[in-house]
C-alpha cells in the first residue's frame, strides 16, 4: 500500500466515479470546490493526499520513484470499484497529476484494466516545466538522487505564477501544506517521467479532454498541444483558456472551465447503469 491519505466526496447512485489527482507541492483539499460540484452533478470524487504530499504518511516532499503515483491510481480505482460495483470511472489529473494519468495510460493501463474507465480529463498537464534547468544542473541532480537522495530542494513555484486571484496566492505562499521544498530523488523522478512521457506513444481507447491555460507560467502548452496531436484516441478535445494562469480551477473563469468540463463528458456518453 502506498502513503497516500484518502479523501472522498461521495453520493448516492452517481453516473460515474471521478478520480482525482493532485499536482505538485499541494493537496487534495484544494479542490473542495470543484469536488462539490462534481458531486453535486452526480460523481463521486475519489481523491487524496499523494505521497510525500499533505497529510501522507512518510517523507515529506519524497517518493523512492514515480510509480508509486501510478500505484495510488490502482488504489483509487480499486476502492472505487468496491464502493460503487461497475459504475464508470473518470479520471482527472491537474499539473503532475496530468502526469501521472498520462503516465498510468502509458506503461499500465489496459482495455478491461480499469473498470469501465469511460473518458480522460486532464488540466494543464506536466509534460514539461517552464523552469529551465541546464543539462549539468540535471546531471548533478541525478548524482544526487543517487547519493544523496533526500537533500531538499526548492520546488521554485512561485505563488504569482500559480494563479490570478491574490487571495489564493497569499494562502499558497503561507499554507504549511503546500510543499515549497522537495527531494533530489523526487525532482529526478519527475523530469525522468516527464521526458519518457513525450517521448512514449501516445494511444488510448477513451475519450481525453485536455483544458489547458493559455498564459501558463509553469507548464509548457505548447508541448502539451502537441501531445494532444499525437494523441490516438476515439474522442480528443484541446481547450485552450488564452487569459489563464496555471490552475485553471483556481482561476477566475474557474466556473466556465468546470461547466466545460461537465458538458464535455455528458457529450462523450457515459453509459448508463
Amino acid at each position: 500500500m502506498s502513503s497516500s491519505v484518502f479523501r472522498d466526496w461521495l453520493c448516492e447512485r452517481p453516473q460515474a466515479v471521478l478520480i482525482l489527482m493532485h499536482g505538485l507541492g499541494e493537496y487534495s483539499e484544494r479542490y473542495d470546490w470543484a469536488a462539490e460540484e462534481f458531486r453535486r452533478s452526480g460523481y463521486a470524487v475519489f481523491s487524496g493526499d499523494l505521497p510525500g504530499h499533505g497529510e501522507s504518511t512518510g517523507r515529506r516532499g519524497h517518493i523512492q520513484r514515480f510509480d508509486d503515483f501510478l500505484d495510488v491510481v490502482d488504489e483509487q480505482c480499486q476502492r472505487a470499484e468496491q464502493k460503487y460495483p461497475g459504475v464508470p470511472i473518470v479520471l482527472f489529473g491537474h499539473s503532475m497529476g496530468g502526469l501521472i494519468v498520462i503516465r498510468y495510460l502509458q506503461t499500465r493501463y489496459r482495455p478491461g484494466s480499469v473498470p469501465k474507465l469511460h473518458a480522460v480529463l486532464l488540466s494543464s498537464p506536466s509534460l514539461q516545466t517552464t523552469v529551465q534547468v541546464s543539462p549539468a544542473l540535471m546531471r548533478v541532480v541525478r548524482t544526487m538522487s543517487r547519493v544523496s537522495p533526500t537533500l531538499l530542494q526548492s520546488t521554485r513555484i512561485q505563488p504569482e505564477d500559480v494563479c490570478r486571484s491574490a487571495e489564493i496566492r497569499e494562502v499558497y505562499a503561507r499554507d504549511q501544506r503546500i510543499l515549497h521544498k522537495v527531494t533530489v530523488r523526487f525532482l529526478d523522478e519527475f523530469f525522468r517521467a516527464m521526458d519518457a512521457a513525450v517521448a512514449a506513444p501516445v494511444s488510448v481507447e477513451v475519450p481525453v479532454l485536455l483544458c489547458q491555460a493559455g498564459s501558463d507560467r509553469l507548464v509548457s502548452a505548447e508541448v502539451n498541444k502537441r501531445f494532444m496531436e499525437r494523441l490516438n484516441a476515439p474522442q480528443k478535445r484541446y481547450k485552450v483558456y488564452p487569459t489563464c494562469y496555471h490552475e485553471l480551477l483556481n482561476e477566475p473563469e474557474r466556473e466556465t472551465v468546470l461547466t466545460d468540463m461537465m458538458d464535455w463528458l455528458r457529450k462523450v456518453d457515459i453509459p448508463s447503469l
